[in-house]
């Protein structure tokens, strides 16, 4: 696989591996209160739990480029400069790199969501005594 290819499936990913991430360790108080969790459960509240560090590192590196000037590749900014250069010799490129601007600036709204996800669930794991790293 190549690594741009590579890149757009981690940008694909990534906000549902978050949204999993938050869900699933959310889930896990709720049925601790019925009843006594199984060691499977723990398990993968730990599994989860080891890669919320993780997580937290690729959402702020995912926003600070979306949130970066015209100088930094693949930025709304960069987008908006790009489609502002093509605009006369091919508007059609620069309607799709306005769109795809457009549609990062949307992301990066869900992005900090997920990333406050995170934080909720990372403190969740510490007051579990789980470790929040690999």
């Amino acid at each position: 696989m190549s690594r741009e290819g590579s890149r757009k499936g981690l940008r694909r990913s990534l906000p549902g591996a978050g949204l999993v991430l938050v869900l699933a360790l959310t889930a896990v108080p709720a049925a601790a209160d019925t009843a006594e969790p199984s060691p499977a459960d723990q398990q993968g509240a730990k599994w989860l739990c080891q890669r919320v560090d993780r997580a937290e590192q690729r959402l702020d590196k995912l926003i600070g480029v979306f949130s970066g000037g015209p100088q930094t590749r693949g930025s709304v900014a960069e987008l908006r400069a790009r489609a502002d250069r093509m605009q006369e010799r091919r508007p059609e490129r620069a309607a799709r790199l306005d769109k795809r601007a457009d549609r990062r600036e949307q992301r990066i709204g869900k992005l900090k969501q997920h990333r406050q996800g995170l934080a909720k669930a990372k403190q969740w794991c510490l007051s579990q005594g789980f470790p929040t790293h690999d």
